[in-house]
């Protein structure tokens, strides 16, 4: 089992420093994170159609993908 974890957060999300700390622990314990904040977004953009959270979707589904076997 590979030690990695996916973690995406939004500018505008007021859990954003939570999710951010959460990242720095994994990797502290020695978890491979990819982790990137999406700027201008809010908490629960993967729900939107707008452009900016379709190409923010998309990015995640692509690191996603490239971290499965």
């Amino acid at each position: 089992m590979l030690d990695l974890a996916v973690v995406i957060t939004a500018e505008r999300d007021p859990l954003r420093d939570e999710g951010e700390t959460y990242a720095e622990r994994l990797r502290e314990a020695g978890v491979e994170v990819m982790g990137r904040r999406e700027e201008g977004l809010e908490h629960g953009f993967i729900q939107n159609l707008d452009e900016a959270a379709v190409a923010a979707s998309e990015r995640i589904f692509r690191d996603i993908q490239r971290l499965l076997p």
